[in-house]
């Protein structure tokens, strides 16, 4: 019986690796911001104008949006990477192999 030759490892340097993760990342880091910021320039809206508050926690509130930016790009990756890909191929065998009010029920 014949065996596999095991491939040769593949040498990536840190700076590689972030040569490589950093564009991908931002991306992903940038649509939260896009996604983000309108609702808490409304918020910093409501804040000052109707409530009349001052600047007291500001760095909490930057740090806070910057946690929530990161967390909601990682999740997103998550679901992109995880669930997508198993929604797919549910949606695309559940036809094929059940009949319609199968179908029907998982879709409603």
């Amino acid at each position: 019986m014949a065996t596999l030759a095991q491939p040769a490892k593949v040498r990536v340097s840190p700076r590689q690796v972030l040569d490589i993760l950093l564009p991908y990342s931002w991306h992903h880091v940038r649509e939260q911001i896009i996604i983000v910021v309108p609702v808490c320039l409304y918020l910093a809206l409501f804040h000052f104008l109707v409530l009349r508050s001052t600047l007291g926690r500001v760095a909490g509130i930057v740090t806070g949006i910057a946690i929530l930016v990161l967390g909601l790009a990682f999740f997103l990756e998550g679901v992109r990477v995880g669930l997508v890909p198993m929604g797919d191929t549910i949606g695309n065998t559940l036809p094929r192999r059940s009949r319609l009010p199968t179908v029907l029920v998982f879709a409603f």
